[in-house]
């Protein structure tokens, strides 16, 4: 393949790569439907910490969408409904022998039509039930997240992991 055509191709594949497709040919809804997406997405956050806050694996375990691919640091990835049960399990476990807190951050929440990713960090605060001292876990999340056909939003990727020192 020889010429302008080649080039063309080219330019669209290294565009594709660096995350530039071509232009929508109409641009999503600005200001107070994006705000709103947003917005719902900091409420669903919000739920996310009062239910670890209260203990509750079931409600917790709602914000995941059916595909959820789960990439905690530390552990084998697990992905669909086996991610599912596998958080409601360890969440389950954790809930029976700790009282949690869960202090969030949360650094952006960028929103494209149906999809948004939130990234922020986390700490969690774990105290046993049978007495000691708490421990705590600091982690750095990047969530993405889906916006269903009934409107609401879930989670279908997340990551997190430890904050490394400097190079």
């Amino acid at each position: 393949m020889r010429g302008p055509l080649r080039l063309v191709l080219l330019a669209s594949l290294a565009g594709w790569a660096c995350g530039v497709g071509p232009v929508p040919e109409q641009a999503p809804p600005a200001g107070r439907v994006a705000q709103g997406d947003a917005e719902a997405i900091a409420a669903a956050i919000r739920e996310i910490i009062q239910a670890y806050d209260s203990g509750d694996a079931d409600r917790l375990n709602k914000v995941y969408a059916d595909d959820f691919i789960d990439l905690s640091e530390g552990a084998p990835t697990h992905a669909g409904p086996a991610a599912r049960e596998a958080a409601a399990t360890r969440l389950r476990d954790t809930f029976s022998r700790y009282a949690a807190r869960l202090d969030r951050s949360t650094d952006e929440i960028h929103v494209d039509r149906d999809i948004a990713y939130a990234r922020g960090r986390v700490t969690l605060t774990l105290t046993p039930k049978d007495g000691g001292a708490p421990s705590v876990v600091d982690r750095r999340i990047l969530e993405v997240w889906r916006k269903g056909r009934d409107g609401s939003w879930r989670i279908t990727r997340a990551m997190d992991n430890v904050e490394g020192g400097r190079p």
